[in-house]
């Protein structure tokens, strides 16, 4: 359990880190307050102060007689005073200097809670609350979230086909027909090679 003097002990609810949470930095945060049997999602600029800035104003809740229903700390005050347990254990979920990252892990979080184990769940608001802070870091940086790639289109231009004129098929016989029909003689023609050719007779 992590040590602190007995002034400020007295001033905050006690914690403890997740055993298993090895080392870790005063990055932004998004972490998970343990109280008994039930948990609440939360976020910070940095992760320590953040925890124990939130568990100094949940002990100082947990004695007002006067709390407010729509108080974000709300839900954990009567939890706690009702189940009365000893201690909180924190468990450290994301730590990132990118704020839509963070912001998005909280999402998550919350999403899975609340599908998988809503009865644990102490938050009553599913969407992440931006702070000040947070919202100032996320106007100034892009998320870094890759875009998809667009494809370039290519511009064809449509075929225009070319239109070939043939000649009319002609029938075979209808073929032959004019051909003969070209081949014989006129009819004037005709006659004088006739005359002709009785002339050559005679004169043999």
């Amino acid at each position: 359990m992590k040590e602190f003097n007995h002034t400020k002990m007295a001033q905050m609810f006690p914690y403890e880190l997740d055993p298993n949470l090895g080392e870790y930095t005063d990055q932004p945060a998004v972490y998970r307050l343990h109280f008994g049997g039930k948990f609440f999602v939360f976020k910070g600029k940095s992760f320590i102060k953040s925890v124990e800035q939130n568990l100094t104003d949940i002990w100082k809740l947990r004695w007002n007689q006067q709390q407010k229903v729509d108080h974000l700390f709300y839900p954990i005050v009567m939890y706690i005073k009702s189940a009365r347990p000893q201690l909180c254990r924190v468990e450290l979920i994301t730590q990132t200097d990118d704020p839509h990252e963070l912001v998005q892990s909280e999402r998550n979080m919350l999403a899975l809670a609340s599908r998988d184990e809503p009865d644990k769940l102490l938050n009553t608001n599913l969407d992440p609350i931006i702070p000040k802070w947070l919202s100032e870091q996320m106007s100034s940086t892009e998320p870094n979230i890759k875009q998809p790639v667009k494809n370039k289109r290519r511009e064809i231009k449509p075929q225009v086909e070319k239109k070939v004129v043939s000649e009319p098929k002609i029938p075979a016989e209808t073929k032959s027909r004019t051909v003969a029909k070209q081949t014989e003689p006129s009819g004037k023609l005709s006659a004088l090679m006739d005359a002709f050719s009785k002339i050559n007779g005679k004169e043999a």
